[in-house]
């Protein structure tokens, strides 16, 4: 395997690895994803903690994904990202997807644009979200149901 991997340390590895200024415009989607979640990074107390025993994954298609970061005290995190046809999705089929205990999920502000609002709060439910092809991705945070 070692000898399948360029040496990280080479000069040559670094040089090849640079990122190409002209490619900004042809792949200004990747770039703006990247940006949006470096800030939420650096915004949001449970991203910012980086705890991989707190970081779960999974697969909801061929083209999506969903990240969810677990809190301290229950405020976790679920990022959706889409980048095929919209889709509905169910709590039961993905534990990942179901909100705390008491909670309903809600579009986090820091991650809150028109369009992404819109979209997944246009068709959701208590028992499904709908996740839309969005940049930034929708941010999901918990709220108490109810006021309580």
């Amino acid at each position: 395997m070692r000898n399948a991997l360029a040496n990280p340390a080479a000069l040559e590895t670094f040089t090849r690895c640079k990122l190409d200024p002209s490619e900004r415009e042809s792949h200004a989607g990747a770039l703006a994803l990247t940006r949006a979640l470096i800030d939420l990074r650096k915004s949001d107390p449970v991203f910012r903690a980086q705890r991989a025993d707190r970081m779960h994954g999974a697969v909801l298609g061929e083209e999506a994904f969903l990240l969810r970061h677990l809190g301290e005290k229950g405020d976790d995190r679920l990022i959706l990202v889409n980048l095929g046809p919209d889709l509905e999705l169910i709590h039961g089929r993905e534990p990942l997807l179901a909100p705390p205990r008491g909670r309903a999920w809600r579009i986090c502000s820091r991650a809150r644009t028109p369009s992404t609002a819109a979209a997944v709060c246009r068709r959701s439910t208590p028992t499904s979200i709908y996740a839309c092809t969005a940049t930034p991705p929708p941010v999901l945070v918990p709220a108490v149901i109810g006021g309580r």
